[in-house]
């Protein structure tokens, strides 16, 4: 506990007035210290704060003055609770006879002032439990399983929740708002006793009650298991049913459903007897109930009786007698088995027909497409149930019709060019009266007779044409088909681009072909010939200036259209179009990798040529500086092309 000392500086001043700030010494005032007494807590520091029970001793509280004090004194203190001084010790003591909470005040006398200091104390009452339900409430008899009406008790006092115990299972009990409320369906029978105590702070205090649960009546089948859920054929008699019924109750009936006509139930000593012989069919769903005792108990059954089996025809009656062609398939053929039967069979089926048989649905359905020829009698019969039906029909499988290719396997698959006949395209149909032909190219025709079909003709458009040919009358339609593709024939189109040591010629594809056959004469003279893939430009080099080439391009391929070209280009005069030497700079030559090229001025283009003068490389630059990279050239000579605003350049380099 800390001291608390205090301070008082009094300041008089002489009649005229404040000291003269020039003369310290004119008028001085004067000051003086008051020493008040002290008050300090010496039990513990949770005695000056504490919760205790009505009519139980509180913890001393103790407080020791000084500093001139002769004595204290204390207000506030809860009736029951004392004051005393011995010494210089101050002690709160006592059993407090009243509830609530108290603020005290401890406040020492003597000494030149005061000190006080305060405290609390909470005073709470015992715990109270009353009946807030019904007074029968505390004392009940209910049945089994069924809810007993709620049990409510008002909790009050000191009290902060209260438990119980003694209650049936399925019963409980819970607090909340003051109140313990007593619920529930008890799912065990007995008397049971049960006690509600409270809890709190301060002491405890119970109340206590009855509840009584009655078993509920029972019932079980002492036949086998199955005979409660039987399936029999009309006329025939069931297997005894048995119940035994106990647990108080008296007698038993049936409470809903029925039993089948000609079968009945009686109940003798404690046992519920189903017997009798069915004679109407159906499915009966029935209910034992018990009667009597504390509640009622049910079982249900099933009494399920079959009549004779019967087949149904379900899909159309023209179904039952059909003619197809061989593998076509039949209109499919359905029968329902019913009346208690449990399946089908069907026999004297063509090859490639079946029959099958779907449980859930009771339908067999005959389905298929016949692979043999001839009149085919069939049976189906069914199976399970009280007896077995049977219905048949006929099912005639004929031949179909043919449509056989007697040209050239090539011929359905033909290119030709524009203007060129087609090869003859004959096809020889049976079992037919008659065939089309559809999607020919203008100019191609067809004929039929005697059962030959022939296409001839020459194209006089251009395009791929997708040909059927269908056959109509006989047994059923027979289709074949082919491609006739028409070319235009187009002469090649050449270009080029002089330089002045060389001159680059360039082409359009033509269609279908495999490659190019290029001619023309070297500067010495040579006649060069050169078989190319498919690549559409070439370029002649080492000419001289104003040098004229004449270059032929022919596609190669037997089924390419175009027309060979020739065409006359003449080398470019020296003049100032090159780069300049000294602010271009091309290396390492040779090369291995890497080839670097540096120009003053953009270039804009860089093409490389092989000796033969094949185009190994095209690339649009746009700056003055690029990277070539020749590590993927063979070993040999190759043309560097460079062009860039009007200036073109050619340069050899060595791969190595």
């Amino acid at each position: 506990m800390k001291k608390y000392y205090f301070l008082l500086v009094i300041v008089l001043f002489q009649m005229n007035g404040f000291a003269n700030p020039n003369n310290p010494n004119e008028n001085p005032p004067f000051s003086k210290t008051v020493d008040c007494a002290t008050l300090q807590l010496t039990s513990g520091a949770a005695t000056s704060n504490q919760y205790v029970c009505i009519n139980t001793a509180i913890a001393n509280i103790t407080y020791v003055i000084g500093n001139g004090a002769t004595s204290a004194t204390a207000t506030g203190l809860p009736p029951g609770l004392t004051s005393a001084l011995s010494g210089n010790v101050f002690t709160i003591s006592g059993s407090p006879n009243t509830p609530g909470p108290f603020n005290y005040t401890v406040t020492t006398v003597g000494g030149e002032c005061a000190t006080t200091l305060v405290g609390n104390i909470t005073v709470n009452p015992n715990s109270t439990i009353a009946l807030s339900s019904a007074p029968p409430t505390t004392s009940q008899s209910v049945c089994i399983n069924q809810p007993i009406n709620n049990i409510v008790y008002t909790v009050g006092g000191s009290a902060t929740g209260a438990t119980v115990t003694g209650l049936p299972t399925g019963i409980t009990g819970t607090f909340a708002g003051g109140n313990f409320t007593i619920s529930g369906a008890p799912t065990a029978a007995g008397p049971f006793s049960y006690t509600v105590t409270t809890y709190g702070p301060c002491s405890a205090t119970s109340l206590s009650g009855t509840i009584t649960v009655s078993p509920e009546a029972t019932v079980s089948l002492s036949s086998p298991a199955g005979t409660s859920n039987q399936n029999v054929c009309i006329n025939t008699p069931i297997t005894n049913i048995v119940y035994t019924v106990g647990n108080s109750a008296t007698g038993a009936t049936i409470s809903s459903g029925g039993f089948p006509p000609g079968v009945t139930g009686t109940f003798v000593g404690g046992t519920y007897t189903v017997s009798g012989v069915p004679t109407s069919p159906g499915l009966f769903n029935y209910m034992i109930t018990t009667s009597g005792g504390c509640s009622s108990a049910s079982l249900i059954g099933t009494i399920t009786v079959n009549p004779n089996a019967n087949l149904l025809l379900t899909s159309a009656a023209a179904t039952t007698n059909q003619t197809v062609c061989v593998n076509t398939p039949i209109v499919n053929i359905e029968y329902f088995a019913g009346n208690g039967a449990t399946g089908s069979t069907v026999t004297g089926l063509p090859a490639g027909i079946v029959g099958a048989f779907n449980v859930a649905t009771g339908v067999m359905t005959i389905f298929g497409s016949p692979t043999t020829t001839g009149v085919y009698n069939y049976m189906v019969t069914t199976t399970g149930g009280c007896a077995s039906a049977s219905l048949g029909g006929t099912i005639t499988v004929v031949s179909s019709s043919s449509l056989t290719l007697t040209s050239p396997t090539a011929t359905t698959n033909q290119i030709v060019c524009d203007g060129s006949p087609i090869l003859p395209i004959t096809y020889s149909a049976a079992g037919v009266t008659g065939v089309s032909v559809t999607a020919l190219p203008a100019g191609v025709t067809w004929n039929f007779a005697a059962g030959v079909l022939t296409i001839t003709g020459t194209p006089t458009v251009g395009g791929v044409f997708n040909y059927t040919v269908t056959t109509s009358g006989g047994c059923s339609a027979a289709t074949s088909g082919g491609t006739i593709t028409s070319l235009p024939s187009t002469p090649l189109s050449i270009a080029c681009a002089p330089m002045s040591d060389s001159i680059t010629f360039t082409w359009n594809a033509a269609s279908v072909a495999t490659g190019y056959a290029l001619s023309y004469v070297t500067p010495g003279g040579n006649m060069v010939n050169v078989n190319l893939g498919l690549q559409y430009a070439y370029m002649v080099a080492n000419l001289l200036p104003e040098q004229t080439v004449t270059f032929t391009v022919s596609p190669i391929g037997n089924d390419t259209c175009a027309s060979p070209s020739t065409t006359t280009c003449t080398a470019l005069t020296l003049a100032n179009e090159e780069f300049e030497e000294s602010a271009f700079r091309m290396y390492p030559n040779p090369v291995n990798d890497l080839l670097y090229i540096d120009s003053a001025s953009i270039i804009r283009n860089v093409t490389i040529y092989n000796m033969i003068g094949q185009m190994v490389l095209d690339r649009t630059v746009n700056e003055s500086k690029t990277t070539i990279d020749c590590s993927g050239f063979q070993k040999g000579i190759y043309m560097v092309q460079l062009i860039g605003d009007g200036k073109t350049k050619t340069l050899r380099i060595i791969k190595e």
